[in-house]
């Protein structure tokens, strides 16, 4: 009547008729299904922060044009354009505070965002009707109590949610406009940079460095 689905699910019909175990299942899929989502908005984010980056080191370097600036960007990895965007905003500075903030953009960006991308990324993934959570990849030892015995791991799950993917995309996106306020620093049309970082994405208080 229904025809064969996924797990034995009809794909069409009254679906108050499956299994508890059955009904389970969808709606464990569906939540997966928005977790995907989420994690290709993610990427797309962080693509587009990749490009922001490349941005600021154009104007940063002022190449002579589009082609050289390419023919460079295009061959160094993204973590060796961290250091040379810290270096020479270092060395090209339009004041203080600007290399300042750029300073702490760049570590969040290569110590916090990274490494939060790259585990729901790369992390496996595993949804029931307890939650989410990613899985990685790890071996290692760890004692679960202090008089307990040693254990080996090859596995460390960290339960998650929609949420904590969501918020990790407004984090990229926040960092994405604060390269674009640097950036715009460095134009004829700079005076404002610091005022609109302010209002659109400000960065936290920081003590003497």
């Amino acid at each position: 009547m229904f025809g064969d689905g996924i797990a034995g699910i009809p794909m069409f019909g009254d679906k108050s008729l499956l299994t508890a175990e059955q009904q389970e299942y969808l709606k464990n899929l569906e939540t997966m299904q928005k977790c995907a989502t989420l994690i290709g908005n993610l990427c797309f984010a962080w693509s587009a922060l990749e490009l922001g980056l490349d941005k600021l080191i154009r104007g940063v370097m002022a190449f002579p044009n589009e082609d050289a600036a390419e023919t460079l960007l295009a061959n160094i990895d993204a973590r060796d354009k961290i250091r040379i965007t810290l270096g020479l905003g270092f060395l090209r500075k339009p004041s203080e505070e600007w290399f300042e903030i750029l300073k702490w953009c760049l570590d969040q960006i290569d110590s916090d965002l990274r490494n939060r991308r790259n585990r729901f990324v790369h992390d496996h993934w595993h949804v029931s009707s307890k939650g989410i959570t990613r899985i990685a990849r790890r071996t290692g030892f760890r004692k679960p109590q202090a008089r307990m015995a040693t254990e080996y791991y090859t596995e460390i799950a960290q339960p998650t949610s929609e949420k904590d993917i969501q918020s990790l995309i407004e984090d990229v996106q926040k960092m994405l406009f604060r390269l674009e306020f640097l950036w715009l620093a460095g134009t004829p049309r700079g005076a404002g940079w610091k005022k609109l970082l302010d209002e659109h994405a400000p960065v936290p208080p920081r003590g003497p460095t």
